[in-house]
């Protein structure tokens, strides 16, 4: 099976398990409450702590565009990329402790409020939640185009012969048509399989790196990484970067509209409460050991300036079982952490 024939299998396969998903809380839609999370005890739920920590993980800031991020940025910053595990779960934590107080506001509401209904509420001010409003229509509008970017541009990497303009179209289309057909409960279930693929990825590249350390032996292998990213030291010139990152990751997620959304979803309040504690450890772990493969990629090839590392990483495999096993499951996890809402 050749590369192209690997990823439109695993295209395939995430299309069909992401419609059947839509297709399937379809029928359980019979008004606007079950399609938005704005009236309490309609489908339109999150049912688990398991689910809330899935899903707070893989939407405020999508994983497809961390994930490339990383191994574009991993042959300048390698192991400074870890600052962002740490502000991430941090501000992750930020939230969590503000999480009861937004749960009782909330809850003195006839119905579940959108954040900028709530803002233009509790400062009795219409032109405020129409002004947040358009913000966050903006936002999501804009995110959704970056992981359309970011995603046509790594699936066009390992598909040279598709149409970068295809890719974008089914990529939209796949994503509008479940939620339509589901609305926010299929966003919450198709979140919870995403990470699922986001872990297969983790444990799949973590494995390919190990048995190919193993098999050319650690201290050969490791001397593959440059030293400077092996011994990382301080230069004044991170400090953009660790301000930058600091700044962005600890405040995000107090002012996020995806956050609300899913406590306005939960049922009851210790799925919020032991959901976001689930959400730091897992932001915290995820996004560390995402870190550490992208470094661990350098021991197999070269940083090519005119490509991303992952593609590189990914084309050098191609042509083992293995190899090909380990591109099928990069194109599960970073296509699902695309459509992530």
């Amino acid at each position: 099976m050749t590369m192209t024939a690997t990823v439109l299998l695993a295209l395939g396969l995430s299309i069909v398990v992401y419609l059947a998903v839509g297709w399937w809380y379809n029928s359980t839609v019979r008004g606007v409450g079950d399609i938005l999370p704005i009236l309490f005890g309609k489908n339109a739920r999150v049912e688990s702590h398991q689910e809330f920590s899935a899903s707070t993980v893989a939407t405020p800031l999508s994983l497809a565009t961390v994930v490339v991020a990383f191994y574009s940025l991993v042959p300048a910053l390698g192991l400074w990329l870890l600052w962002t595990a740490v502000t991430t779960a941090l501000g992750l934590l930020i939230f969590r402790i503000v999480v009861p107080r937004i749960w009782t506001k909330m809850s003195s509401y006839s119905y579940r409020p959108t954040l900028h209904a709530y803002l233009g509420t509790e400062f009795d001010s219409s032109t405020l939640a129409l002004v947040a409003s358009v913000f966050t229509a903006v936002g999501y509008l804009s995110a959704f185009a970056v992981e359309l970017i970011v995603g046509s541009g790594f699936l066009s990497g390992l598909l040279p012969g598709v149409s970068k303009v295809l890719t974008v179209a089914v990529l939209t289309a796949v994503s509008f048509i479940y939620t339509g057909m589901g609305g926010f409960r299929t966003v919450i279930v198709t979140d919870r399989i995403q990470m699922w693929f986001m872990w297969l990825f983790i444990v799949a590249m973590g494995a390919y790196l190990y048995f190919a350390g193993a098999n050319e032996g650690w201290p050969v292998a490791i001397q593959h990484i440059p030293e400077s990213i092996r011994k990382p030291s301080w230069n004044n010139g991170l400090i953009p970067f660790i301000v930058g990152i600091a700044i962005m990751n600890l405040l995000m997620f107090i002012s996020n509209m995806a956050l609300w959304q899913r406590i306005a979803g939960s049922q009851e309040p210790t799925i919020v409460v032991r959901g976001m504690a689930g959400s730091v450890l897992g932001a915290a772990s995820s996004w560390s050991l995402l870190v550490l493969i992208a470094v661990g990629a350098l021991m197999l090839v070269t940083p090519n300036s005119n490509e991303n590392l992952l593609v590189t990483t990914l084309s050098s495999v191609q042509h083992s079982a293995a190899g090909k096993l380990l591109i099928f499951c990069s194109v599960l996890a970073l296509y699902g952490a695309m459509l992530s809402n």
